[in-house]
């Protein structure tokens, strides 16, 4: 008699329960499986604990012998053969096998990060990545059982992106003691060969979700692009799944298991920052508010010319709610209904209007935004009148007049959010010009639907013309609510698909904002070094080395310039010279310089 624990070796694992309870901890294995003893005094089980190498036992145990106490002497087995205890009882807590045992999952993982912390920190099997939403910077140095050198970068992204769920109101670290309230947790469970110098073959990386509240949430996965057998940094944002799930609030300790498949170390970091920078835009992503989950639906024919396995996917359990989920999603602006006439506030008669009391409060707003309307500009009109009167401002003003009446709109009063959304949305299938966009975004507007119908502008912009405006993109960064904010992920896609464009400008400006920042700690400043750390990460390695060249190059001048700048005038040329020629700088293959700039010889 075979009695196989339940696997399910998918790349995205239901919720807990959702999954069969095959297996009970009361009942012994006869029992459970219906059959009769017919006077037998063993029985041979068989025991799958995980997919690491397919490993299982084959134990000999009584015919009253429980799920739980054949796990237990499975377990112990194994223990004494030197195989990893700690592989199954990760995979076990996360869902791969269920086992019921009598612990809820929560108790389960909890279990397993106490003992996992007991390990040496060059363990390079298992990861646990712990955030904290209200300070980024929080993350313990004992739960990252991972090689350091191999993602150095993929920790940041991850952390970055769970510090910028806004639908998440709170994130707990991990600690000694276990979890506490924790809504949200991002780990990497298993990675195998990252330890390996050379390129490997397969690299498996689990991402789970561990959500508490209702909340909805998609991701998107880029894909790097193979150029000659090597992977190129540059990325295809090609959606490799769009997902959304509305995880009941019954089920607050529901898992859900996602898997990336890449081929070098490089590959996984790419995959994983791509997939944290993107995690929140589930806006672009769907369109509906009612989807099938389906595993890899629409890249079956892709995985399998790279050779990816794709296993059978998990059907709808009878036991448990239909897989169709209902999404509250972000509509399109189409989508938007116009406002009747008779809702739109256009201001009452009775009510002072700015510039005194008349009975018909309209002519007056009228007359206040046509005197301060000069030469098609609308700065100088009053806040109250300018949203009173948005429609006529917008037809006077035009585009360009949609920043300031988003400015000036009462964000704290019902419906006007819903208004806001309409207008720009109405100006969105027109061509909205791309400085009416950049104005939307340099603080005009606070709202994530305006903020993203103005990158969606911007991101039509060539590159060429995309320069001309990097500075003041780079500053807008600064009013973004989200780290992962279209803006983010807009510039960061540009300055992967054009690294020497883009990237490095992109790359300067951000470390120009780093600096001019007051606190290096500050939330500001480990934002532009997380965009940072995402465009040297994206962009490949031909971008950091021109990067390092350029740095050693500005560096060097530097030192110069600080070095003769306290001398006399008669002696600072001929020290600068002789400092200079010591040096002897190598100039870099481009300079880090604006491309309007007309560069000559530099006399001394």
């Amino acid at each position: 008699v075979a009695a196989s624990a339940v696997r399910t070796r998918v790349p995205y694992q239901l919720p807990w329960h959702y999954l069969p309870a095959r297996l009970t901890g009361g009942a012994s294995l006869v029992e459970q499986h219906g059959g009769a003893n017919h006077g037998a005094t063993a029985l041979l089980v068989r025991v799958t604990f995980s997919d690491f190498d397919n490993v299982s036992t084959t134990l000999r145990v009584a015919p009253t012998a429980t799920a739980d106490e054949v796990i237990r002497s499975a377990l112990r087995k194994h223990a004494k053969d030197d195989v990893d205890e700690q592989q199954f009882v990760l995979k076990l807590a996360t869902g791969n096998e269920y086992v019921a045992d009598g612990r809820t999952p929560l108790q389960r993982v909890r279990a397993v990060h106490q003992r996992l912390l007991l390990r040496s920190p060059a363990t390079p099997v298992v990861a646990f990545v712990a955030m904290r939403r209200s300070s980024v910077g929080d993350l313990s140095a004992k739960a990252v059982q991972m090689d350091r050198a191999a993602a150095a970068y993929s920790w940041e992204f991850v952390r970055a992106a769970a510090s910028s769920l806004h639908t998440v109101n709170h994130v707990s670290a991990f600690d000694a003691t276990g979890l506490h309230e924790v809504p949200l947790v991002l780990r990497v469970l298993s990675v195998d060969g990252l330890t390996l110098p050379e390129a490997v073959t397969s690299v498996t990386v689990e991402c789970a979700l561990v959500l508490g509240t209702a909340r909805p949430l998609a991701t998107r996965y880029a894909e790097p692009v193979a150029v000659g057998g090597d992977v190129e940094a540059s990325l295809t944002w090609r959606t490799w799944l769009d997902l959304g799930i509305m995880l009941p609030v019954a089920a607050p300790e529901s898992l859900l298991l996602l898997t990336l498949v890449g081929y070098t170390k490089q590959d996984v970091e790419l995959r994983l920052a791509a997939a944290a920078f993107a995690i929140t835009d589930w806006a672009r992503c769907l369109r509906t508010g009612r989807f099938r989950l389906r595993l890899f639906e629409r890249d079956v024919e892709l995985a399998a010319e790279r050779g990816i396995e794709i296993e059978e996917e998990v059907p709808a359990s009878a036991e448990g709610p239909s897989i169709f989920l209902e999404l509250p999603v972000y509509p399109e602006p189409v989508f938007y209904p116009l406002p009747r006439e008779d809702r739109v506030d256009r201001g009452t008669p009775s009510r002072p209007a700015s510039g005194g009391v008349s009975s018909d409060g309209d002519n007056d707003d009228l007359a206040e935004l046509r005197r301060h309307l000069g030469p098609a500009s609308l700065v100088g009109a009053p806040a109250p009148v300018l949203w009173r009167q948005r429609r006529e401002a917008l037809a006077l003003g035009g585009p360009s007049a949609l920043s300031l009446v988003v400015r000036a709109a009462p964000w704290a009063e019902p419906g006007v959010a819903d208004e806001v959304r309409f207008l720009t949305a109405n100006l969105a299938k027109a061509v909205l010009p791309a400085s009416a966009a950049l104005a939307l975004l340099s603080g005009g507007a606070g709202d994530a639907f305006v903020r993203q119908t103005a990158a969606f502008r911007i991101a039509e912009l060539a590159d060429d013309e995309l320069l001309l405006v990097l500075p003041q993109l780079v500053w807008s960064l600064r009013f973004e609510p989200d780290v992962c904010a279209p803006l983010a992920l807009l510039l960061v896609t540009r300055a992967a698909q054009s690294p020497r464009l883009v990237g490095t400008r992109l790359a300067w400006q951000l470390r120009v904002a780093i600096e001019s920042c007051e606190s290096p700690g500050s939330v500001l400043a480990r934002r532009f070094v997380l965009l940072l750390l995402a465009v040297l990460a994206n962009a490949g390695d031909r971008l950091v080395t021109c990067l390092r060249e350029q740095l050693a190059f500005v560096s060097a001048l530097t030192d110069v310039c600080q070095h003769v700048a306290p001398l006399r005038a008669s002696e600072r040329t001929l020290v600068a010279r002789q400092l200079l020629s010591e040096r002897r700088l190598r100039t870099p293959r481009f300079l880090p310089v604006d491309p309007r700039l007309d560069l000559g010889p530099m006399h001394l």
